[in-house]
């Protein structure tokens, strides 16, 4: 597609989190075992236009295997989530592990601008932790992205954002850097932007590159390109 059909909003800011694997450090009572965990991310900002909260959908690990409640080895996640915030804005992330009734067995609290430095990828490990310590070990790639979207969908409502989650099947940006990530897994997310008009063609290249140098790396991989 034409660069002319995308927007780009300097005002607003993408951060992409892709949690990869899950790992328990400790062993939880069996009756939350049983009954499963649910994550999701909270994302908070002070000051500004005023305090803002939002929290993304809930994932669910794999953890079938923490029935006994004896750690399990580390299990593959497949889970991205987009938060889009004003520039300026300073978030303050929280990533939570909680049983399916209500009880929170873990958090990890940390600035989104910490976790994604760049806008290329960035491995990162985070902890959950409450009173007795690490619960549990996150492994995740982080990035933060100039916010594009065609023109013709341009938001009204973007223009007093300050934090909001982004799901892949109602946002153009999210939906191909999902399919980045994780290639053909939302065909039909794409099939049905390009039926409402919302987009007719990939903007094309490599949306992210993971950073595997020290961002001073003149060798490093090039950045985003639209």
């Amino acid at each position: 597609m034409a660069d002319a059909a995308f927007e780009f909003d300097p005002s607003l800011k993408l951060f992409v989190l892709s949690c990869s694997s899950f790992t328990l450090q400790a062993a939880v009572p069996t009756v939350y075992a049983k009954a499963g965990f649910i994550c999701h991310w909270y994302a908070s900002v002070e000051g500004g236009r005023g305090p803002q909260h939002c929290a993304s959908q809930t994932f669910k690990p794999p953890l079938a295997a923490a029935a006994s409640g004896q750690p399990p080895p580390a299990v593959e996640l497949g889970w991205c989530t987009f938060l889009l915030a004003a520039s300026e804005a300073d978030i303050e992330l929280q990533l939570t592990v909680a049983t399916h009734d209500g009880v929170h067995l873990g958090v990890f609290r940390g600035r989104a601008a910490d976790l994604a430095a760049s806008d290329r990828l960035t491995p990162r490990e985070v902890t959950l932790l409450n009173v007795e310590g690490a619960l549990a070990t996150v492994s995740l790639l982080a990035a933060v992205q100039a916010r594009w979207t065609p023109a013709a969908s341009m938001r009204a409502k973007e223009e007093t954002v300050i934090c909001e989650f982004l799901e892949p099947e109602d946002d153009t940006q999210a939906c191909h850097l999902w399919e980045f990530l994780f290639p053909g897994s939302r065909e039909t997310v794409e099939d049905t932007l390009i039926a409402e008009g919302a987009v007719t063609a990939s903007p094309g290249g490599s949306l992210l590159d993971v950073d595997q140098h020290d961002e001073d790396d003149a060798t490093a991989a090039p950045r985003v390109a639209p």
